[in-house]
């Protein structure tokens, strides 16, 4: 990882920003633990409420896929599994899909970084605790650190392109 870690420092500062308001479609990444991946589900819901005709795709830890199959918030599960090949897989994906807006509910870095620096996504919003994470500049939110549930948190994320619906 200290690899990845050196190859994201690199992007980065080659990096522009170019974010914009439009939502397009949609990467939502919880790709750690299954608890996790449960605290992401109603912010996913408020998103599929709201924003109808957009595709929404659901980045989960491959261990758990099959429990999200059906899940009738989202049009495509992707599964994660460490690896470069499929780091290189996902931002080709990506790409294919022209994911334009990506939220971070829940991932592992260095990894989550690399994929979204080579995304081709414009608009990156990420949940985190860390006000000094190294790549805070990337994302379209801010950090603000609020003494709030972990599942408010990633609703706020959700917020951020004024949903319809918040459950």
């Amino acid at each position: 990882m200290k690899l990845l870690n050196s190859v994201n420092k690199l992007i980065f500062s080659q990096r522009k920003k170019h974010s914009d308001d439009l939502l397009g479609n949609v990467l939502v990444v919880s790709n750690t633990g299954f608890g996790d991946t449960l605290l992401s589900t109603p912010a996913i819901k408020s998103l599929r409420k709201s924003f109808l005709n957009e595709k929404i795709i659901f980045l989960v830890n491959k261990k758990y896929a099959s429990l999200f199959r059906k899940y009738k918030y989202v049009d495509a599960i992707w599964n994660y599994s460490g690896g470069y090949l499929n780091l290189f897989s996902l931002i080709v994906r990506c790409r294919i899909n022209k994911i334009h807006t990506i939220f971070l509910l829940h991932s592992n870095s260095p990894e989550d970084i690399f994929i979204v620096l080579l995304s081709g996504a414009k608009n990156i919003l990420k949940w985190t605790d860390n006000i000094d994470h190294p790549y805070k500049n990337l994302f379209l939110n801010q950090i603000q650190l609020k003494e709030q549930h972990n599942i408010e948190k990633k609703i706020d994320l959700i917020r951020f392109f004024n949903p319809k619906f918040i459950h």
